[in-house]
């Protein structure tokens, strides 16, 4: 059967198999086809080129370097504005917040004023712009395209974070504490061996103190939440630990011993007296100090500056330099025994000495010379606390007298010291009489005076250191068991030609 159908020979070429013919792609129109193809593809990517630059120019980047529609730093609408533009505007604004921030501190009439400039308040201005204008601007065309058509319904939102120099706060903290603080004062006891009591009290006053710890975190708290503020500072009361009262209490008169100068007694022997007086006068003692008598005065020798005078020297009267300095240390021993010291070393007179009852007197000798026997007054301050001598003389009743005076704390058992005396024996005055040449002068001078001094009896005599709590005697301790010798009467002639 032959077909009907009209066929472009150019189009077909016939094959035949089987007795009948199959139509076979023309060669030549293939080609045309591929190539109408191609033109085809080429034409779509021409377009969606220009679909994408267009979509570039006119979405991606419109003006080139703005901010996109919907970004917002600290609010602020930043479209089309340049990045130089966008931090021009936030760094003003942050300027106007650290400038409009401050907190006023105020004591007394007194004021500060800290600013956000004082604190170094700023904040990283470059940094937030910079990253609002990356939106839109990070990733292929796509990506950003999505970005930016986002950002209609979720607008980009950056927020600057202000922030200080801790430290800065530290120093304007410590400059007003420096200002406000005030040291508290404690009473002292001022040393005056002028004054009696040899002292005077200089009272106590309480300090202040501000907490710059509390005030540092309550300005810091403002700073970080940019809260202007006023604080009123309220600084400690700091008590000063030593009270004049306490002092008073605790530094009073332990100890007074009172000895007559004689009447009898020359200028030189006096002058002695006082100047042992001011050798010991206002001294201070340490707790467990060792004090020797003759270390603290030292030889009583004419070079020091001592005056010949009568002193008992071996059981005898006689001159020599320094006579007179016995009733200084007898009236020392007296008054530091009954102060509470403990006595380390002490010897009595050979002979009764008219200022003193026998057994409460402390002879001392000392010429600093070899070969002659050092007799010492050394005691120890066992009282637990500083005490201090006055020393001086002084009229009493019109005369003369020697007065040492220990002041320091109480005891803290209410103790009182005493010296008490018992004796045990009187040895009669010698009946024999004794003539003497007064060839030193002491009692007279040209041939024919005479002078009789009366003989003494003798004595032996206990010594007792007496505690007592109030009326109530608590210990009685036998210090020493002295023997005064008697002394013979003595007649004094004088030896000197009247001219």
């Amino acid at each position: 059967m032959v077909s009907n159908r009209r066929f472009d020979e150019n189009e077909y070429d016939y094959q035949y198999s089987g007795g009948y013919a199959r139509p076979r792609p023309n060669k030549r129109r293939r080609k045309n086809f591929i190539g109408k193809l191609a033109a085809l593809l080429l034409a779509l990517i021409i377009l969606l080129a220009g679909g994408a630059a267009l979509l570039y120019f006119s979405v991606v980047n419109p003006g080139g370097t703005g901010f996109y529609e919907g970004v917002y730093i600290d609010d602020a609408a930043m479209a089309n504005l340049t990045p130089e533009q966008a931090f021009a505007m936030i760094d003003s604004k942050v300027k106007e917040r650290a400038a409009n921030f401050s907190v006023t501190l105020s004591y007394g009439g007194e004021t500060w004023r800290v600013t956000g400039t004082d604190i170094g308040l700023t904040a990283d201005v470059a940094g937030v712009v910079n990253q609002a204008y990356q939106v839109g601007r990070v990733g292929d065309a796509f990506k950003r395209f999505q970005d930016i058509r986002s950002l209609s319904a979720q607008p980009a939102r950056f927020y600057t974070t202000m922030f200080y120099n801790e430290y800065q706060i530290d120093y304007l903290v410590s400059q007003i504490k420096s200002e406000i603080d005030v040291a508290a004062v404690n009473a002292e006891r001022i040393e005056d061996p002028n004054r009696t009591p040899p002292y005077y009290f200089k009272g106590e006053s309480a300090g202040l103190s501000l907490d710059a710890a509390a005030l540092t975190a309550e300005i810091n708290e403002l700073a970080q939440t940019l809260t202007p503020g006023h604080i009123t500072l309220a600084p400690e009361r700091v008590e000063p630990t030593v009270r004049q009262a306490d002092l008073q209490n605790e530094f009073v008169r332990i100890s007074r011993a009172r000895t007559p100068i004689s009447k009898s007694s020359t200028a030189e022997r006096t002058a002695n007296v006082a100047k042992g007086c001011e050798i010991w006068n206002g001294m201070t003692i340490a707790p467990g100090q060792r004090v020797s008598f003759n270390k603290v005065v030292g030889p009583r020798t004419i070079e020091n500056g001592w005056n010949q005078a009568l002193e008992i020297v071996s059981g005898e009267y006689r001159l020599d330099y320094g006579g007179g300095i016995c009733q200084v240390s007898s009236t020392l021993y007296y008054a530091a025994v009954e102060a509470g010291l403990t006595i380390i070393e002490r010897s009595a007179h050979g002979l009764p000495i008219n200022y003193m009852d026998p057994g409460k007197d402390a002879t001392v000798y000392y010429t600093g010379k070899s070969g002659y026997r050092v007799i010492d007054l050394v005691f120890e301050n066992n009282t637990g606390s500083t005490v201090q001598i006055i020393a001086k003389v002084e009229k009493y009743d019109g005369n003369p007298h020697c007065i040492f005076e220990f002041y320091g704390r109480p005891d803290v058992n209410g103790y009182a010291y005493y010296l008490e005396t018992q004796t045990l024996s009187t040895i009669p005055v010698p009946e024999e009489k004794k003539i003497i040449a007064d060839v030193n002068g002491e009692y007279t001078v040209y041939i024919g005076e005479t002078r009789t001094v009366p003989g003494s009896r003798g004595y032996e005599v206990n010594s007792y250191r007496v505690v007592k709590r109030g009326a109530v005697e608590i210990e009685r301790t036998l210090i020493a068991t002295d023997i005064y010798a008697a002394t013979s009467t003595r007649e004094y002639h004088g030896v000197t030609p009247r001219e």
